[in-house]
Order: structure tokens, then C-alpha cells, then sequence
């Protein structure tokens, strides 16, 4: 049910052959290899004319790099990780199980789900360590409240505000809703890509460099 690498942070996967310390700066490596992803991601959909997309996966790319700045700042951070990918499988597992209706899992995926749930509870109760936490941590708070939220009531939700890249004025006094791809806000769209990437450079940009 759950794959060897279902977690990023599978205790049988890192924790097994890496440092407290050496993990933590693995996954704040990887994270922010995630963070260049959606950046460049963003950039393809920008240059077909989908900037809603485009800007939904800008919001996934500050997501990361708040996560990889807070996990290279504060190994802890990576423990709460875990703490929140443990929480999420169980809460995953348990709706599985309550929702199944009239699908029948069999004994030993039962077995499994149960075991997912379990071992949330031995994590205990501790808040999850959320986005806003980690872009606090990461001391960028202020792109946390303008870029992130401006991104996720702008396109990444299905929000009305979210509706408007898809209308507009007909000469006429009034609107009609469009079926094509436009270019509208691309130019600070691809700001918003640049940021993001410089940032996470002035933060990586020696380890990545050290690797070559």
C-alpha cells in the first residue's frame, strides 16, 4: 500500500545512512531542487499563454523554498517535518478506511492502513509545522503574505478572484469569457519567478556550486 518512498523522509530511505545534521541539508537540497522545478515549470506555462497555471505552481515553488531555508537554518525543522508527513498518511489512512463504502480491502491492506494510522499516534500531539511557520522561520514572512496568499486567492484555489483571467471587456459595456490562451500578467509573473530564484541562490547557490 504504502511504497518504499512514499515519504520523502522514510526512516528505511535517509535516516538509515545520513547524519541528523547531513539530512537536514539534504532535504533543504531537495526542496529547493523543487522550488527551481516549479519555477521552471511556471516559466513553460507562462510562454503558452496559461498564466493562472503558471502562477499556481509559483505558489508551490515558495512553498518549498521556505520549507528548504527553515530546514537549512534549524535542523529541527526536518523532525516536524516528519511529525507532519506521519499525521498526513494517517489522516490519509483513516479516511480510507471510513469512506471505503462498498469497496472491500482485504485483511493485510486493512493491516496496513491500521499501521499507518498507529503509528501517528506515537508522534503524539504536537501542532503541525505549517507554511507559515516555515516562511517565519525562514525569515520571509513578507513574500509568505504577498506572494504566497496573493498566488493561492489569485489562481491556485477555486476562488472568484480566481475566475478572472478568464473574462474580459467586449468594447461594448459588458464582458465575454475567454477560451485562449493570454499573455495578461506575464510580466509579473516571471518577477515573481525571479525572485524566487534568486533567492533561493543567495541561500544555495554556494553548496550547489561546492557540488561541482
Amino acid at each position: 500500500m504504502w511504497s518504499k518512498h512514499g515519504s520523502t523522509l522514510d526512516a528505511n530511505f535517509l535516516g538509515k545512512w545520513v547524519s541528523f545534521q547531513c539530512k537536514s541539508t539534504l532535504v533543504a537540497l531537495s526542496l529547493w531542487q523543487r522550488s527551481i522545478r516549479s519555477c521552471q515549470a511556471s516559466l513553460l506555462l507562462s510562454e503558452r499563454g496559461m498564466i493562472p497555471e503558471a502562477r499556481v505552481q509559483i505558489r508551490a515553488a515558495y512553498e518549498m523554498l521556505f520549507f528548504a531555508i527553515a530546514a537549512i537554518k534549524s535542523p529541527s525543522v526536518v523532525a516536524r517535518m516528519e511529525q507532519n508527513d506521519s499525521k498526513e498518511i494517517a489522516k490519509m489512512a483513516s479516511g480510507m478506511l471510513a469512506s471505503a463504502g462498498d469497496y472491500r480491502y482485504t485483511d493485510e491492506q486493512i493491516k496496513e492502513l491500521q499501521a499507518a494510522i498507529d503509528s501517528a499516534d506515537v508522534v503524539g500531539a504536537s501542532s503541525k509545522y505549517t507554511v507559515v511557520q516555515a516562511a517565519r522561520d525562514a525569515d520571509m514572512l513578507h513574500l509568505f503574505e504577498t506572494v504566497y496568499r496573493g498566488m493561492s486567492l489569485d489562481a491556485a484555489h477555486a476562488t472568484l478572484n480566481s475566475t478572472d483571467h478568464f473574462f474580459e471587456d467586449d468594447g461594448e459595456g459588458g464582458g465575454r469569457v475567454v477560451f485562449a490562451p493570454d499573455a495578461k500578467g506575464i510580466e509579473f509573473t516571471m518577477q515573481m519567478i525571479a525572485t524566487c530564484l534568486i533567492s533561493g541562490l543567495e541561500h544555495f547557490g554556494s553548496m550547489a556550486t561546492s557540488q561541482n
